[in-house]
């Protein structure tokens, strides 16, 4: 009798512990449309998040359909990208949860692709010249933030569907002006924090660029990037009684939080200049008074009338530069001009007097 009962038991856990393995798989399923046609897209990337990781992906097949594999949980973002994403998400070049452009797919890791992949025709590489739709998050959501958990605890998760919408042909143009190098080629940003959208265009022989079919938003800051490894880049920017597109401005500033927002419209916003030039810039020396130069003091601008200002540090010989401010007319030093002080951590503050550009 002793021993039934000890098979009945054995019989009864070993039932359980294959249930629970069987049970961890869950399935995410839908389908994905084009809003405007109604017509199935084949070839989308559709992403399982999970905090802040893609856990799992599937493709979109000739119906649209889709099914991923994923374990039993309750908080999971799901986000459809449209075709040709497919082999950027992959290779995980996103960054944000948000969108990509192609000319950024440059670095090292081009080289994991096999020959097969290199030889892939230009129209199926991602740009956003080549396809007409906007990632999208379930449900309907363009914002990671808005989007709504998909739960897959207790069954699978079917009938998460995308309808997605096409990209609106609207944009910006404008002229890079540049008083050190040439404006050809120099790689201009538009990005929007709110939407974790960005794309990039480069300026032509003459530093013109246009960046169209950008995603709605009116926060968009705009770039030139001069050296991506020193992180210089130079913002379009206004004073804040001028208006975007009407108003052409007159300097830049490198400095991201006086970047002037930016909303594109169709036709496209005119006068978005970026003007690289030393014209808008302090600088000076700062030594002992025995003229040894100092090296590494902090020197800080800032206009309280204008709430702007910018800092640098000083070289081995003493000598600093602080650019990207807006400008101040000589006229207009006493009301609007910079006050500038040094600072280093083993002398006194010091606090900028007289005509010339020295401590």
């Amino acid at each position: 009798m002793k021993i039934l009962t000890y098979l009945i038991i054995l019989f009864v856990c070993g039932t359980d512990i294959i249930h629970a393995s069987t049970a961890s798989e869950r399935f995410v399923s839908g389908n994905v449309i084009a809003a405007d046609t109604r017509i199935p897209l084949s070839g989308c990337t559709v992403g399982v998040w999970l905090d802040d990781d893609v856990i799992a992906t599937g493709d979109t097949d000739e119906s649209g359909n889709y099914s991923i594999s994923v374990m039993a949980s309750e908080n999971f973002i799901v986000q459809a990208w449209p075709p040709p994403l497919t082999d950027i998400i992959k290779d995980e070049y996103y960054i944000n949860k948000g969108q990509y452009d192609q000319e950024d797919e440059t670095d090292e890791e081009d080289d994991e692709y096999d020959e097969e992949d290199d030889e892939t025709n230009e129209d199926d590489q991602y740009n956003y010249s080549s396809t007409r739709y906007l990632t999208q998050y379930y449900y309907k959501q363009t914002r990671w933030e808005s989007a709504d958990l998909v739960s897959t605890q207790d069954q699978n998760a079917t009938g998460i569907d995308f309808e997605l919408e096409t990209i609106p042909d609207i944009g910006i143009c404008g002229t890079v002006y540049n008083d050190s190098f040439d404006s050809k080629d120099i790689k201009i940003v538009a990005f929007s924090d709110m939407n974790q959208f960005f794309k990039v265009s480069t300026t032509d022989a003459n530093g013109k660029y246009t960046i169209n079919f950008l995603e709605p938003a009116d926060n968009y800051r705009v770039a030139a990037i001069i050296d991506e490894d020193e992180e210089i880049n130079y913002y379009y920017s206004l004073p804040e009684n001028q208006q975007p597109g009407v108003d052409v401005p007159t300097y830049s500033t490198n400095i991201y939080e006086l970047a002037t927002f930016i909303k594109p419209i169709s036709p496209y916003l005119q006068h978005i200049d970026i003007i690289i030039s030393k014209q808008s810039c302090i600088g000076g020396k700062v030594c002992l008074m025995s003229n040894e130069p100092v090296q590494d003091a902090w020197v800080n601008a800032w206009s309280k009338k204008l709430n702007a200002g910018n800092g640098s540090s000083t070289d081995e010989n003493g000598r600093y530069t602080i650019c990207g401010m807006p400008p101040v007319l000589p006229e207009d030093a006493s009301t609007d001009g910079y006050f500038v002080m040094v600072e280093h951590e083993l002398y006194p503050e010091s606090f900028f007097q007289g005509s010339g550009e020295d401590f």
